[in-house]
């Protein structure tokens, strides 16, 4: 095993991000701390960090994050949440007024994200959105 990042504070919502090739690239994203302490930070495989965003746009209450390298905005989910972020110019904007639990990219660089009862992708430059899946249950998934 190699430790990649040493002495971080309760690190959470790590995503890596699939972007082989593209050294020099964010290859991580976590969100560290909470209140005034917040912050999101990206790491590459070399060791290296940069802060993209903290207090008080980020709180720590941040669930799940992912960077979209079509557009370089980050997505998360914050209290049910999905909000886009622009780190160019700290712009935040709601995605969907669903809940939401968790979010990722695809190598698209549509967002996807699940709400209580779907998988949906989204082109975030549109509102329109794809059901990848449904849930019948409260147990069971089906494939669109």
């Amino acid at each position: 095993r190699k430790v990649l990042f040493s002495g971080l504070s309760s690190p959470t919502g790590i995503s890596l991000e699939k972007m082989p090739g593209k050294m020099g690239k964010p290859e991580m994203t976590w969100i560290e701390g909470t209140g005034e302490s917040a912050k999101v930070v990206t790491g590459t495989s070399t060791g290296a960090t940069t802060v993209i965003g903290t207090y008080p746009t980020f709180t720590g209450a941040e669930k799940s994050i992912s960077y979209n390298p079509t557009n370089n905005k980050y997505y998360f989910v914050r209290d049910s949440e999905l909000i886009e972020y622009d780190p160019a110019t700290e712009d935040t904007r709601s995605i969907t007024s669903d809940p939401v639990s968790a979010v990722t990219v695809d190598p698209k660089g549509n967002i996807v994200y699940a709400t209580d009862t779907e998988v949906v992708s989204q082109d975030p430059s549109s509102s329109d959105v794809i059901v990848i899946m449904t849930k019948k249950k409260k147990t069971d998934w089906n494939l669109s």
